[in-house]
C-alpha cells in the first residue's frame, strides 16, 4: 500500500469521529440527567481511593443483577479528578466515534476481497458513517449513563477485530478472551459474544458443513472465551456473593398467560426492528407498553411472525454461499438482541418500558455488516450508485433528527416533560416530571403530575412512588397533614418489605417538622427493622433523622454503620454532631419525662462525659 493510500485510509477512519463531534457538540454544555445522578453525582467518597472497591464490588442501584465495574470505574475516576460534565459527554462522543471507526475496519476484513479494493473501502466507510449517525445511537451517546452500552460495543468490536487481524493463534485467543472479559464487566448482554463469533466464523467461511469451526486455531479462541466467562463468573460471585438473584419487585409484574408472554417477545422484537430499520420517528429513551400485552396487539403478532420468517429464511439462504455472509450477519443481529427481548423478564419492565434505543448499538453493528456485505457482494455499478444515494439521504435526515433530539436531553425537567408527553399512559414519566416540577417550577403543577402518575399506575411500586411525589408536593405547598397521609399511603402501597423504608424517610421528616417526635421515633424503629445494614445511604439519612428527633444514641450507631461509604471529613462531622452533649442532655430530659429513669441517667452520664471531653 502506498503512503498516499495509507493516509487516505487513516483519513477515512477519522471521518466518523469528526462527523460525530460536529453533530453532537451541543451536549458538551449539558449536565447530568436521570440515572447520571446516581452514577456520577456529587459523590465526595469518589475522592477516597480506599472506598473504591466498595463501589466496584457492588451491583448498580437499578438492579441487584447489574454488575458493571469497568464502566463504574470510569465514573469513579471522573469523580476523583473532579472532571466536569462536559468531559463526561465528550468521552461518550469519542467512544461512539471510535466504535464507528472500528466498524469500518471490521467491515473491510469481513467482506470478501473484490477486484476494486477502493470501492470496498468506500462502502465500509459509508457503513461506518451511517452507523455513527443512526438516530438510535443518540441515547447512548448523549446520556452519560449510556456509557455501559458504548463500552460493551467497543470491546465486542475489539474482540471481533482481534479474531480477524491477529496472526498468532495464541495471541489471538488471549486478546479475544481478554476483550470478552472486559465486555462482560461493562454490561451483561456481552454474554452473546461467543455465539456471535461462531456466526461470523461461519459467515466468512467458503466451506460447507461445520467442521471448519473446529480447526485448532478456532478451538483455541473458543477455549479462551470459556476461560474468560469462567473468570467473570468467579469475579462476579466473589463480589456479589451470588451469580444471579431473584429480585422481589419482579414478582409483581403482571405478564399474563403463556401466550401473552410470547406476545411480549414479539412486541419487543417488532419495537427493536422499527428502531433499527425505521428510526426516522419514534426515537426516545423510553417506549411505554401496558402489561400484560393484550392478545389483540397486532404489532406483537407481527413480531412473532417476523421472528419465524427471519429464522426460516435464514436457514434457507444460509446454505447458499452467495448469501451466507449477509444472512449470518443478520442472524448475529438477532442473537445480540436476545438479552433484551424479555425471554426472561428484565428490570426495565418495572417501568413498563418495552424497548430501549441504547440496546440496539450492538445489533445495528451486525445489521450494518449485513447490508454493507450484500452491497459489496451483489451490487453492480448502478446498485452502488443507488445505495450511495439512499445512504446520503439517510445521513441528512439522521442529522436533522439527532439535532432535534439533543435539546430534549438538556435537563431533567425538559427530559421528563418530553417523556410524559410522548408516553401519556406512563406513570413513571408523570411522577418523575412532577418530582422535578416541585423543586424547579411549581409545586401545584408537580402535584397534578403526581396525580396523573397515581391514576396511571399499573404496578404497586408505581403507586408508592406517585404517593411519595404527592407527599413532597403537598409538603412544599404547606399542607403538612395531607403530606403525611400521602407518605403513609406510599409506605402502604410498596409491596416489597426492604423497599418500604425509603418511603418512611419522607414520613419521618414530615413528622419531625410537625414536632410529632414520638411518631417519628416509632417510624425510625420501623425503618431500621425493615432495612438491613447494607443500605448505607439510607442508614446515614436515618442517622440524621434520629439526631433531629433527639436520639443521639441511635444516630451514633447508625453513623458507625454508614461510615463504610463516607469520607473522613463526613465521618468526623457526623460523629461530632452525634456527640454533642446538649443533644444527650435533651435525650435525658425526654427519658425523664417518660419516667424512664435508667435511660435518663445513662443519657445524663454521657452528656457529662462529653462535656468534660470538650
Amino acid at each position: 500500500m502506498s503512503q498516499l493510500a495509507r493516509r487516505m485510509q487513516y483519513g477515512l477512519l477519522l471521518l466518523p469521529l469528526v462527523i460525530v463531534l460536529a453533530v453532537y457538540w451541543p451536549i458538551l454544555n449539558y449536565g447530568k440527567v436521570w440515572d447520571d445522578w446516581l452514577l456520577l453525582g456529587e459523590f465526595g467518597h469518589y475522592k477516597e481511593p480506599a472506598l473504591w472497591w466498595r463501589f466496584l464490588a457492588n451491583p448498580l442501584p437499578f438492579s441487584e443483577n447489574y454488575f458493571r465495574p469497568l464502566v463504574v470505574f470510569s465514573f469513579i475516576l471522573e469523580g476523583y479528578f473532579g472532571l466536569t460534565d462536559s468531559f463526561s459527554h465528550l468521552l461518550n462522543i469519542l467512544i461512539h466515534g471510535a466504535n464507528s471507526a472500528l466498524l469500518i475496519l471490521l467491515a473491510e476484513r469481513m467482506w470478501p476481497k473484490g477486484q476494486d479494493a477502493r470501492l470496498n473501502r468506500i462502502v465500509a466507510t459509508g457503513v461506518g458513517i451511517v452507523y455513527a449517525l443512526h438516530p438510535a445511537m443518540s441515547e447512548g451517546t448523549i446520556w452519560i449513563a449510556g456509557r455501559f452500552d458504548l463500552l460493551v460495543t467497543t470491546f465486542i468490536l475489539l474482540a471481533l477485530l482481534a479474531d480477524s487481524a491477529v496472526r498468532s493463534a495464541p495471541q489471538r485467543a488471549f486478546i479475544v478472551g481478554l476483550c470478552f472479559f472486559a465486555a462482560l464487566l461493562c454490561k451483561e448482554m456481552a454474554i452473546t459474544l461467543p455465539i456471535l463469533l461462531v456466526l461470523l466464523h461461519a459467515a466468512r467461511s467458503t466451506q460447507t458443513g461445520i467442521h471448519y469451526l473446529f480447526t485448532r486455531e478456532r478451538l483455541q479462541v473458543y477455549a479462551a472465551l470459556l476461560l474468560a466467562l469462567a473468570a467473570y463468573a468467579c469475579v462476579r460471585y466473589a463480589s456479589l456473593g451470588y451469580f444471579l438473584t431473584s429480585e422481589p419487585e419482579m414478582a409483581f409484574l403482571q405478564l399474563g398467560t403463556t401466550l401473552q408472554r410470547m406476545l411480549l417477545i414479539g412486541a419487543a422484537l417488532w419495537g427493536y426492528l422499527c428502531t433499527m430499520l425505521m428510526p426516522l420517528s419514534g426515537i426516545a429513551p423510553l417506549h411505554y407498553t401496558s402489561l400484560p400485552i393484550p392478545v389483540s396487539d397486532m404489532s406483537a403478532w407481527l413480531g412473532l411472525f417476523l421472528l419465524a420468517f427471519i429464522i426460516g429464511l435464514g436457514l434457507l439462504l444460509a446454505r447458499r454461499q452467495a448469501w451466507r455472509l449477509p444472512i449470518l450477519c443478520l442472524g448475529a443481529a438477532l442473537v445480540s438482541l436476545l438479552p433484551v427481548l424479555h425471554i426472561t423478564a428484565v428490570p426495565m419492565l418495572l417501568g413498563n418500558t418495552l424497548t430501549a434505543d441504547r440496546a440496539t448499538m450492538v445489533p445495528i453493528l451486525f445489521l450494518s455488516l449485513a447490508i454493507g456485505g450484500a452491497i459489496v457482494m451483489h451490487a453492480n455499478r448502478n446498485g452502488f450508485a443507488l445505495a450511495g444515494l439512499v445512504a446520503a439521504v439517510w445521513m441528512i435526515l439522521s442529522v436533522f433528527i439527532i439535532r432535534a433530539i439533543l435539546p430534549l436531553w438538556s435537563s431533567d425537567l425538559v427530559l421528563w416533560h418530553w417523556l410524559s408527553t410522548d408516553n401519556p399512559a406512563c406513570s413513571m414519566c408523570h411522577t418523575n416530571y412532577g418530582r422535578h416540577l416541585i423543586y424547579g417550577l411549581s409545586p401545584e403543577m408537580g402535584l397534578k403530575e403526581a396525580d396523573l402518575g397515581l391514576a396511571r399506575a399499573q404496578q404497586p411500586w408505581q403507586l408508592a412512588t406517585a404517593h411519595d411525589v404527592r407527599s413532597r408536593a403537598l409538603a412544599k405547598l404547606g399542607r403538612n397533614d395531607e403530606a403525611i397521609a400521602a407518605a403513609t399511603a406510599a409506605f402502604d402501597a410498596e409491596p416489597v418489605q426492604k423497599q418500604k423504608a425509603q418511603f418512611l424517610v419522607q414520613r419521618i421528616s414530615l413528622l419531625t417538622k410537625a414536632g410529632r417526635y414520638d411518631e417519628a421515633s416509632a417510624d425510625l424503629g420501623k425503618a431500621l427493622a425493615l432495612k438491613g445494614p447494607s443500605d448505607h445511604t439510607l442508614i446515614g439519612l436515618l442517622g440524621d433523622l434520629a439526631l433531629a428527633t433527639d436520639r443521639p444514641d441511635i444516630a451514633r450507631n447508625l453513623y458507625k454503620q454508614a461510615f463504610e461509604f463516607s469520607t473522613p471529613t463526613i465521618r468526623s462531622a457526623k460523629l461530632a454532631s452525634a456527640d454533642d452533649p446538649v443533644k444527650w442532655q435533651r435525650l435525658g430530659d425526654l427519658f425523664a419525662a417518660q419516667h424512664a429513669t435508667a435511660d435518663a441517667e445513662a443519657a445524663y452520664k454521657e452528656a457529662r462525659r462529653l462535656g468534660k471531653a470538650n
